[in-house]
């Protein structure tokens, strides 16, 4: 049961940070442009759409790598923070 917790909190923390990726993606394209938050519904759609897109093909290109790291990890039952920011880091030079 423990395993099952497990899987779920990794499952939720790998969507958490591709949404960050994307909202971190949708600022660097359109921070030049965008007018902070006036209300317009053109302006905020289009930042909702490119935060999806950006997060969908982070999560996509970061999938089978996230897995992988993430099997090893468990496998060795290392659960440490710097470890696991250590091989996001690496898997973001990688890319």
């Amino acid at each position: 049961m423990a395993l099952l917790g497990r899987i779920f909190v990794v499952i939720f923390a790998v969507l958490v940070a591709s949404l960050a990726t994307g909202v971190a993606i949708a600022i660097g394209l359109l921070g030049p442009e965008w007018h902070g938050v006036t209300g317009d519904a053109f302006e905020r759609g289009t930042f909702t759409g490119v935060v999806v897109v950006g997060a969908v093909a982070t999560g996509a290109v970061s999938l089978l790598p996230l897995a992988i790291l993430i099997a090893i990890a468990e496998a060795l039952k290392v659960r440490s923070v710097l470890i696991y920011a250590l091989a996001g880091l690496g898997l973001i030079m990688l890319g």
